[in-house]
């Protein structure tokens, strides 16, 4: 269960990773926030076999360390997430924004452009 949980917080990360790097444009921002969930779910279970596992390990003694990097990863891996869904969602609202005819953001730039 501790190797489990550090495996899975290690793939967690590489997603986000991965999510990162596709987030110039709005099909990878999409992508991106595909991606994201799937790896922020995966840091969730990350700490949830990584805390499982570190009460376990006071019972056995073994398993401490995996236990415990499999909890940190999770954590790192939940935080980056979250800001990289944050990121996505707001990147894809402000872009469909400024692609928007009828945008109130359109008529200000217009506005401001002709002074």
């Amino acid at each position: 269960m501790a190797l489990t949980s550090m495996i899975i917080g290690i793939i967690s990360l590489i997603i986000c990773f991965i999510g990162c790097f596709l987030f110039a444009t709005l099909p990878g921002s999409i992508v991106s926030l595909c991606f994201s969930i799937i790896a922020l779910s995966m840091g969730i279970i990350s700490i949830v076999l990584g805390v499982k596992a570190k009460t376990l390990s006071v019972t056995t003694g073994r398993g401490k360390g995996f236990a415990l990097t499999g909890l940190t990863l999770g954590i790192i891996a939940v935080a980056l997430n979250t800001l990289e869904l944050v990121a996505s969602v707001i990147f894809i609202i402000i872009h469909c924004m400024l692609n928007s005819p009828d945008s109130t953001l359109n008529r200000l730039i217009d506005i401001v452009s002709k002074l």
